[in-house]
């Protein structure tokens, strides 16, 4: 049996000139790649300070998982008169790689009833879209607690949905069907730039 005793503990190359392992008393386990960091364990689990996770013989490093995240957004009306931002019920996303999924239920209060055909644009999306030259991104929204057939939602956070009465690229705009006090509730995945 080996056993090597220190406070910290360094494993370097023959030429004592380049780390190959790090192990600190009460801290981190760090692991290198010609003398660059990339797994240390931290208090609360591990982390990967560079480059990012591949599995199996991939070594592509477009492949390589390097981004997770968890966190909340503010939604924010960006285009709609009289309306406004009420209660959030659940504002949740989580983004892995360039993948970024909204979970959210909120209520929009409108002091007036919009006009037939005006739109209701939300954002405050946590990570910006990456462009597209047509379409949208499809989504599940409900609003008043009714299924929206069809619906999408572009880079601009124009949402929308298609008339399921009328062929074609029709678009109709949310906003003649909020009451006073609206629930819009959304799930959808989109890519960041």
């Amino acid at each position: 049996d080996l056993s090597l005793r220190g406070a910290n503990v360094s494993m370097v190359n023959a030429n004592d000139n380049e780390f190959m392992a790090k192990f600190l008393e009460d801290g981190a386990v760090e692991l290198y790649h010609n003398n660059v960091k990339k797994f240390e364990t931290i208090s609360g689990g591990c982390r990967i300070p560079s480059g990012g996770l591949l599995f199996g013989s991939d070594t592509a490093a477009a492949n390589a998982l390097s981004d997770y995240e968890e966190g909340t957004w503010t939604p924010s009306i960006l285009v709609g008169s009289g309306l406004s931002i009420g209660n959030v019920h659940q504002n949740r996303y989580t983004k892995i790689g360039r993948t970024v999924t909204l979970n959210a239920s909120f209520n929009i209060n409108s002091s007036n009833v919009p006009a037939s055909g005006n739109d209701v644009r939300i954002g405050g999306f946590p990570y910006g879209m990456s462009g597209f030259d047509n379409g949208g991104f499809p989504i599940d929204v409900h609003y008043n607690y009714k299924v929206t057939p069809c619906a999408f939602i572009n880079p601009a956070g124009y949402l929308y949905y298609q008339s399921t009465t009328v062929g074609g690229n029709n678009q109709q705009g949310i906003a003649p069907a909020l009451d006073a006090v609206s629930t819009i509730s959304l799930v959808f995945s989109y890519v960041t730039t």
